[in-house]
Parts: structure tokens; C-alpha cells; sequence
């Protein structure tokens, strides 16, 4: 859980992160802010990982204006089947 919190890219923030289980969390989901240009690097970053976490992406902007991207995520034991 800590590499998922814990990848950085240029152009890539963690906004907001909820562990799951107390007291150890085995889990959790969260939400990064992603500039347009760094999406697709950040998703292959992410591909890499062991255990995959379920992630969506939400484009920020109005088109053609695309400000950046929100990629959720679900990992661990928040993960949804």
C-alpha cells in the first residue's frame, strides 16, 4: 500500500488518501490530480505494480479544455470486485 500512496511523478499530486482497517490498513482508496501530460506515464506506473489497484479516470475541464485528469483508486481490502 505504501509504493501505491507513495508514486510520484512530475505533474501528479495525491489530494486525498482513506486507509482501510484499524489498527494496520490493508487498504484503502484515494484520489490523485493528474496534469494531461503525465497521464499516461502515471498509468504505466501503475501497471507495474504487483497487485494492480481498481483505478478510474475523470477528465477535469470542459472540452476541448482539458485541465487535468482525477485518478481514483481502490487497493487492498477497499478494493470492489
Amino acid at each position: 500500500m505504501a509504493k501505491l500512496v507513495d508514486v510520484e511523478h512530475d505533474g501528479v499530486n495525491l489530494v486525498e488518501f482513506f486507509p482501510k482497517g484499524i489498527p494496520d490498513p490493508d487498504g484503502g482508496w484515494g484520489t490523485w490530480h493528474v496534469k494531461p501530460d503525465a497521464l499516461l506515464k502515471f498509468l504505466g506506473t501503475l501497471l507495474k505494480h504487483d497487485k494492480i489497484p481498481g483505478v478510474w479516470v475523470f477528465p477535469r475541464g470542459l472540452p476541448p479544455q482539458i485541465d487535468g485528469f482525477d485518478v481514483g483508486f481502490q487497493a487492498g481490502s477497499a478494493r470492489e470486485r
